[in-house]
């Protein structure tokens, strides 16, 4: 429940858990920050109750998500929020965790965000994954900009030798995400293909690429 707070070059690393943990935090600031190694999520973005304490107005510029157990950017709710030049990576072989998404964006509790110039690269499943976990497609995040991203799950190693994935998009979607814009950036190194696109959104638009 944090309000206007700055986060200016900090290090959360080798955490049993996660790294970072918005939860219902709004006007949040952070820049150049780090999180490496944690047991689960660098960043997760979850509020213990979305309808009416939300996370919103959250700023991210430099901030990098990198060689977590599972998701590196678990966004599970946030709204009006923006992510500028911002990494997520795994880096781990598949022996370790087998899947593993750079950024996951999930739930209809996650909606009117930017991403700009971000990179999703080296992980064991997506790049980046728009994900709707509701029955029959019912709770899927919206109204989503990604201009100038770097979208790549993991075709062959990293630099450091892992990061190995069988499978992955740069860009996956699925149930009813909708409203989406991709404007330019680059699809490489992706085991299944540059996008998996298994929603039903009519209004879902890749260009530039």
């Amino acid at each position: 429940n944090c309000i206007d707070g700055y986060l200016v070059s900090n290090r959360s690393d080798n955490n049993d858990y996660v790294g970072y943990l918005y939860n219902g935090s709004q006007g949040m600031y952070a820049v150049a920050c780090t999180g490496y190694y944690n047991e689960s999520h660098a960043w997760r973005l979850a509020s213990d109750d979305p309808t009416t304490l939300p996370n919103f107005h959250n700023f991210f510029v430099s901030c990098i998500g990198d060689t977590s157990g599972s998701y590196n950017w678990a966004v599970l709710d946030s709204v009006n929020s923006f992510w500028s030049v911002c990494w997520g990576s795994t880096q781990k072989d598949i022996a370790v965790n087998t899947t593993a998404t750079g950024f996951l964006i999930a739930t209809q509790w996650s909606h009117g965000l930017s991403f700009t110039a971000c990179v999703g690269l080296f992980n064991n499943a997506h790049g980046f994954q728009l994900y709707d976990d509701g029955a029959g497609g019912g709770n899927a995040p919206y109204d989503i900009i990604m201009t100038d991203c770097v979208f790549g799950s993991d075709g062959y190693s990293g630099p450091n030798g892992n990061g190995r994935s069988g499978a992955g998009f740069g860009l996956t979607l699925n149930g009813v995400v909708d409203h989406v814009r991709v404007n330019g950036g680059r699809f490489r190194h992706n085991a299944s293909g540059p996008v998996g696109n298994y929603s039903t959104g009519t209004d879902i638009i890749i260009s530039g690429n």
